[in-house]
This record gives structure tokens, C-alpha cells and sequence, in this order.
């Protein structure tokens, strides 16, 4: 198991036994409820709610164009097209579909979102990327602490929404407003 999945899956162990940690324990500065909520939407394989008409052979080309961008390699598979987006993607996004790209020896999955019409890298899968890019140099850091204000300085960039969702259509903004 990947570290990052294990102390998510961690944190949300402390938030079950102790429920009121999400209001008052941190981690490296940041609230637990905060990271609780950016550990649970990752982006990931959705399975419905599917839209009416699957993906077209225009919108197959369009992603394919999208994803040979930032992942060079074969498309082993291109999921049916769920309606609806989290917020966090913005009154924009009507749709996505989750990729499986291949390159050698690396399989990796990612979600493309359908905002104004065009496919799209979504806000919160290009964070996703960002912190991945943070994890992998983080031996460059001088410090832990430089690496973790570097760290917070990418979690304060983190698509929210304006407000609280009660549905998936709530508006979004990319960036904490504090």
C-alpha cells in the first residue's frame, strides 16, 4: 500500500474514534478536517451516475489529445461518462470519465473533466498532479520545514467550494479565500 493512501486512511481512523479530532487536532499546521477532505476527494473511478449518451468519437479524439499531453503513451481504457461533477471542478464541469494511460512500466489513472464543453485536466485532478510533483522532490528540500510550507503553500491552493454543498452543482473557486 502507497504511504500517502495509508496516512489518509489513518487519519480518517482518528477521525472515526475520536470524532471530535476533526475540529481540533492538526497535522503539520493544517486542521484535520481539512485534510480529511482533501484525502476524500482524490480523484478516482466513478461509476454512475452515467450519462444518457456514452462518450462520441469526437469527444474519444478530444481526450486522447488531452491525455497524450501529460501522460505520452497508449490509452488501455476510457470509462463510460458519469454526469455530474463535485463542486470542486466548478458550475462548469458537466461530465467526466476516468482514464487508464499506459507507459512503460507505469499504468497510471486520471480524471478528465467536461468543462465548457471541452475535456479537460479539472481543477482538483491538476492539484492532485501538483502534489504528487511536491512528494517526488521532496528530497530537494533543505528542510522539512521548507517542504512543509511548500506543502501548505499547495494546500491553500486547493479547489473549494464557495459553499457548502448540499448536491454536486454547488459553485467553486480555485483557491482558498482567507
Amino acid at each position: 500500500m502507497d504511504p500517502e493512501r495509508e496516512s489518509g486512511q489513518s487519519l480518517g481512523l482518528i477521525a472515526l474514534i475520536f470524532p471530535q479530532s476533526e475540529s481540533v487536532f492538526a497535522v503539520n499546521g493544517r486542521p484535520l478536517r481539512e485534510l480529511l477532505r482533501v484525502l476524500g476527494r482524490r480523484p478516482t473511478r466513478r461509476d454512475g451516475p452515467l450519462r444518457a449518451d456514452n462518450v462520441s468519437d469526437e469527444e474519444v479524439r478530444e481526450i486522447q489529445a488531452v491525455v497524450f499531453q501529460v501522460l505520452p503513451g497508449s490509452i488501455l481504457n476510457i470509462s463510460g461518462v458519469v454526469s455530474e461533477c463535485p463542486c470542486e471542478d466548478g458550475p462548469a464541469c458537466s461530465d467526466q470519465v476516468w482514464i487508464v494511460a499506459h507507459r512503460p512500466n507505469q499504468t497510471k489513472g486520471l480524471q478528465l473533466s467536461r468543462i465548457n464543453a471541452h475535456w479537460a485536466i479539472g481543477p482538483v485532478q491538476q492539484w492532485w498532479f501538483d502534489f504528487e510533483n511536491l512528494a517526488a522532490t521532496r528530497q530537494r528540500f533543505a528542510s522539512n520545514a521548507a517542504f512543509y510550507t511548500a506543502q501548505n503553500s499547495l494546500y491553500d491552493r486547493y479547489p473549494v467550494c464557495q459553499k457548502q454543498a448540499t448536491d454536486w452543482t454547488a459553485t467553486s473557486a480555485v483557491g482558498k479565500q482567507r
